[in-house]
Order: C-alpha cells, then sequence, then structure tokens
C-alpha cells in the first residue's frame, strides 16, 4: 500500500467532484481526499498498486496539475 501527498490546482467542489468520478472507477484507489482550505490543495491518495505516476496522470488526464509534494 502506499499513500501520495500531492500539490494541486483543485480549487473548487466541483473540480474535487470531477477527480472523485475519474479517480471512482479504479479499485487501487483505497481513499482519496482533497483539502481545498489548504493553499497547495493537498490531494492525498491511498493506492493498493498505482505508482505516484499513474495518480498524476490520471489528474492530468482531467485538466488538473499535481506534482508530487515535497518535505
Amino acid at each position: 500500500m502506499s499513500i501520495y501527498i500531492l500539490v494541486s490546482n483543485i480549487n473548487t467542489r466541483e473540480d474535487a467532484k470531477q477527480v472523485e468520478i475519474q479517480l471512482k472507477p479504479y479499485r487501487e484507489v483505497l481513499k482519496w481526499t482533497i483539502d481545498l482550505s489548504d493553499d497547495e490543495k493537498v490531494l492525498r491518495v491511498v493506492t493498493a498498486e498505482l505508482k505516484c505516476k499513474d495518480v498524476i496522470r490520471l489528474v492530468r488526464d482531467i485538466g488538473f496539475d499535481c506534482r508530487q509534494m515535497e518535505w
């Protein structure tokens, strides 16, 4: 299991709904959250099998940008 913390430009609940629709078919995505109140719009994805680059591609495929958060 992997947990990816990503900085995104997902700004609204409507944006988050689009992400939900995109991620829902993937059983490998066990849980995901987006903190819309945070300046970096932190997207957290818990997945059984997907790699970080796969999650980034899925988000970018629907027109949003994201990158892995650097600590």
